[in-house]
């Protein structure tokens, strides 16, 4: 692969650019909270419809338990070991009605709006990539794209469906956005816990002796999560969500807490999670619950993804591109896989920053050569067997 193949790769999507815009437009502009399955299934029509029309296929549609749906779509050869998986997903963490207070936009080179860089601008990304492949003869092994409803909650009910498709694969390739351009070849564990306090009620100015304060109790639960946290082992935990209480003048019976968890390994996952299983209350008549857990395991680099990643900086050289890699502390659909050993490249997606706020845009100038470096990988790697 040379430089003349770089630039053409480069120059097609630079030409079809404005069409990939108007299809960015058409998925940030159909909102899909997570949860919402009526959202949900219409941005799934949408995305199968932008498929359809630009790669002339129909992706395949999986109902999952609550009635949303994951898309499959596959190009190239048969179905055997060492296949590559995509992944991309298509819910994002903004509640309906985000749109009309942050509408799609295109100025000053950046497009914005709920979602656009997390990851509705992957997806148009991956769908020109496939029709570059398709349209230049370019696939070998099977390239399959999974486009999931639920990766922002967890990917509960995706999650058997990935592991499925990715058990055997060589590569996996993950649409996430890049960390400013960087891939992304480590990330942290992620948990999530719930632990709620039953106390007992009473009135608190006749009788505040014969109550237990649930939210006092909480608040001491909350200082001792506080200190397992141990941030040089790259161990981070965030009360995220308090609640409890009726009234000012009610000793509260009811406190409840979401936290979050991020470890950088095994070892400090099991030491976070035995802490939290061991919680008790100060009062010994109150009753505590702990629930969760850690539900995305570490993404550790191996060796068969820094191969990978040397492969891929290889191709960006032919257009120019200088890649770098970086572990992060976010989770993704790439940790789930990651306990499979084969290799993963995560955040080869949309250029940009501020995902999950307000101020989420994508770096238009950056999304031809990404597209093309995307394009390109998936060629070069659906021409192996292994990755070694």
């Amino acid at each position: 692969m040379n430089g003349e193949t770089g630039s053409r790769a480069v120059e097609y999507f630079t030409k079809n650019l404005s069409l990939m815009i108007q299809d960015l437009k058409d998925l940030v502009e159909c909102e899909s909270p997570s949860g919402n399955i009526g959202l949900l299934n219409a941005c799934a029509d949408r995305v199968s419809e932008i498929i359809l029309k630009r790669t002339n296929q129909r992706p395949t549609s999986i109902q999952l338990k609550d009635g949303s749906r994951i898309l499959s779509l596959s190009v190239g050869g048969k179905e055997e070991e060492g296949n590559i998986l995509v992944l991309c997903h298509y819910d994002t963490v903004f509640p309906v009605g985000t749109l009309k207070i942050n509408p799609f936009s295109t100025d000053g080179g950046k497009a914005k709006g709920p979602g656009v860089l997390d990851m509705k601008a992957g997806i148009v990304q991956g769908v020109w990539a496939v029709r570059y492949l398709v349209e230049s003869n370019l696939t070998g092994t099977r390239i399959t794209f999974l486009f999931t409803p639920d990766e922002e909650t967890g990917s509960i009910l995706s999650r058997g469906f990935i592991e499925d498709a990715g058990r055997n694969s060589g590569l996996v390739i993950v649409l996430e956005p890049s960390e400013n351009g960087k891939i992304k070849t480590g990330r942290k564990g992620v948990g999530t816990y719930e632990i709620v306090i039953t106390g007992r009620a009473s009135h608190a100015g006749l009788h505040p002796e014969e109550g237990i304060n649930a939210i006092a109790e909480i608040a001491g639960i909350i200082t001792k999560i506080n200190g397992v946290q141990d941030i040089a082992k790259g161990t981070t935990i965030n009360v995220g969500t308090i609640s409890g209480g009726t009234a000012t003048n009610v000793v509260p019976d009811h406190a409840c807490i979401g936290v979050d968890v991020r470890v950088s390994n095994m070892i400090e996952a099991k030491r976070v999670d035995d802490a939290f299983r061991n919680l008790k209350p100060s009062n010994p008549e109150a009753n505590i619950t702990v629930s969760g857990g850690i539900n995305r395991p570490p993404m550790i680099k191996n060796e068969k993804t820094q191969a990978a990643l040397e492969t891929v900086r290889q191709i960006g050289k032919t257009m120019g591109l200088v890649i770098e890699d970086v572990s992060v502390g976010g989770g993704s659909d790439a940790n789930i896989l990651s306990q499979f050993g084969m290799a993963i490249l995560d955040g080869m997606g949309a250029v940009g920053s501020g995902a999950h706020s307000s101020s989420e845009y994508v770096d238009i100038s950056s999304i031809p050569p990404r597209t093309a470096l995307l394009a390109l990988c998936l060629a070069k790697f659906s021409g192996r067997k292994t990755i070694t």
